[in-house]
């Protein structure tokens, strides 16, 4: 790697992440690369691509996954081939939490069928993701052995119809949606009790862009809108940007205070 870029690391929670940001490769040729990878508590891997050198496509020659300190044992996911692309994000885990089959076994008689249910659960998870993976379906067919059933998940916001009612158990701040998003956005909050909120988008340098909430609010379940303007109006540059909720309850008992990451692209 030449010299240039940053590389920045710390706490989101209780997730480690490392962000890479203007990093530069041995081949001059190609732009600078900004992204992040994410470590969890549970064992699982984020891998998140913002920019990768390209204006758009996918890149074809280059190598994705993870290796030991001595290059001795890895995992690849990709290799000279067109997979990797601006605003990917790639998930590795241990087990598919979000998807689930049953019967996961048995047989079938020859000219028979059988009927496999398949859910999919977005309970955790954050809004405006897409999760991909693959059923793996094995059998002594000669023929076909191994059939592989590409599967999708696209986690979304509630409908309309689906609006969250009542009081909330604890305060809450959700992943905003759509993320990445242009040039509007939205974010939702929960309130367990009746309290003084402020709402505030902030640059990757931590200056503020603009206070979208300052207010006092009831118990319950709200969303802000967010159209890429700072405080004076004015549209935004496309780039990483946080938003972070304080609120502190009337009567003083309970306070709270969180931030989470969102993308801008034009």
């Amino acid at each position: 790697i030449r010299a240039a870029g940053r590389v920045y690391f710390g706490m989101s929670g209780t997730n480690f992440v490392v962000q890479y940001n203007q990093v530069c490769l041995y081949n001059s040729s190609v732009s600078n690369y900004t992204f992040e990878l994410i470590l969890t508590p549970g064992g699982a891997w984020y891998y998140q691509y913002l920019n990768m050198g390209i204006g758009g496509g996918t890149l074809t020659s280059s190598t994705i996954g993870m290796e030991n300190v001595g290059a001795s044992i890895g995992l690849g996911i990709t290799h000279n081939a067109a997979y990797v692309h601006n605003n990917l994000a790639v998930l590795i885990a241990n087990d598919v939490t979000w998807l689930s089959e049953s019967p996961i076994s048995g047989s079938v008689n020859p000219g028979d069928s059988v009927k496999v249910a398949v859910t999919f659960n977005s309970t955790g998870l954050p809004s405006g993701v897409s999760y991909r993976g693959s059923l793996s379906i094995t059998s002594n067919d000669p023929a076909t052995p191994t059939k592989l059933v590409p599967v999708r998940l696209d986690v979304g916001p509630l409908s309309v119809g689906d609006t969250k009612s009542g009081v909330p158990a604890t305060f809450e701040l959700s992943q905003n949606y759509p993320n990445p998003f242009n040039p509007t956005t939205r974010i939702e909050f929960a309130l367990p009790t009746e309290s003084s909120i402020r709402l505030r988008v902030y640059n990757i340098l931590g200056q503020e862009v603009v206070t979208l909430a300052n207010e006092q609010r009831p118990a319950g379940y709200f969303n802000v809108e967010w159209n890429g303007r700072d405080a004076s109006g004015r549209s935004i540059s496309s780039g990483i940007y946080f938003y972070k909720l304080e609120a502190t309850a009337t009567s003083g008992a309970q306070s709270f205070s969180t931030m989470k990451k969102m993308l801008l692209v034009k």
